[in-house]
C-alpha cells in the first residue's frame, strides 16, 4: 500500500513536500532545522496529496522537530489564545521599557 504524501507550504512560500504522517508527526529524509520554520510560520498550508484537502494554520509554532535515524519528524500547531495575549502584552511591555529608557536618557541629558 503506498503511504499518503503531504505538501506543507510556509508562510514565506518555502515547500515541504514529499511528507509522511505519523500521528501528527510529518517525517521527510530532506534535512531540516528550525531556521526552516523560523519567521514562517505566520501562515501554513497542508496539502494532502490523494485528497487535495487543504489545512490552514494562523500563527503556527514548531512543536517538534527531531532527527530520528536518517528521517527528520516535526510537528506544527496552532498558538492558543493566551500564547497570542501573552505575546502581545510581552510586546507591549517591551516598548514601554524602551520609551522609558529613552525618556530617561532624554532627562539625563537635560542635567
Amino acid at each position: 500500500m503506498e503511504e499518503n504524501k503531504f505538501k506543507i507550504t510556509l508562510s514565506d512560500g518555502t515547500e515541504l513536500a514529499e511528507l509522511t504522517l505519523n500521528g501528527n508527526n510529518y517525517i521527510t529524509k530532506t534535512k531540516i532545522t528550525v531556521e526552516t520554520f523560523e519567521g514562517k510560520l505566520a501562515s501554513v498550508e497542508i496539502t494532502d496529496a490523494k485528497t487535495g484537502v487543504i489545512q490552514r494554520m494562523r500563527d503556527a509554532i514548531l512543536l517538534r522537530l527531531e532527527k530520528v535515524g536518517k528521517e527528520y519528524w516535526f510537528a506544527l500547531g496552532e498558538k492558543s489564545a493566551e500564547e497570542k495575549e501573552r505575546e502581545e502584552l510581552l510586546a507591549e511591555i517591551e516598548a514601554q521599557a524602551e520609551a522609558i529608557q529613552e525618556l530617561a536618557e532624554i532627562i539625563g541629558g537635560a542635567e
